[in-house]
């Protein structure tokens, strides 16, 4: 299920209140900024932030990854991804942010720019052993 940020965040309320919690407490202020160190906003999402560049991350075939790099006035630009195993997601304009959808096993680079600074990230893409069908 691939959603915009507004509603993801819908969801994620819509979520909160069938559980019993409050909405507010529970939607991401700005799901895209979510750090690796905490819990995806959604299953199958995987976010890395401003402290992940150069790092090596793992990720499944079918999931996204979102990248938010350092804040830079302008955004940053998708300059450099390995096609054979993903894709963006959300074009590769100026953001601050960008999503890419793991298309097929293997390991790849991601690399954003912005001005003469770069964020790169080495991609690894594992089965989904939770699905029957395997690329």
């Amino acid at each position: 299920m691939l959603l915009a940020d507004g509603a993801l965040v819908a969801m994620i309320a819509g979520c909160a209140q069938a559980a019993g919690g409050s909405p507010e407490a529970s939607a991401p202020a700005h799901p895209a900024r979510t750090s690796a160190t905490s819990e995806a906003p959604m299953p199958g999402l995987r976010a890395i932030g401003p402290n992940d560049a150069g790092t090596h991350v793992t990720i499944r075939f079918g999931q996204l990854l979102a990248i938010t790099p350092p804040h830079h006035t302008g955004g940053w630009r998708v300059t450099g991804y390995s096609a054979a195993v993903v894709r963006p997601h959300d074009g590769t304009g100026p953001a601050d942010s960008h999503l890419f959808l793991a298309v097929s096993v293997g390991s790849g680079q991601i690399t954003l720019a912005a001005g003469s600074s770069t964020y790169t990230v080495t991609v690894q893409v594992l089965r989904d052993l939770t699905k029957s069908s395997v690329p």
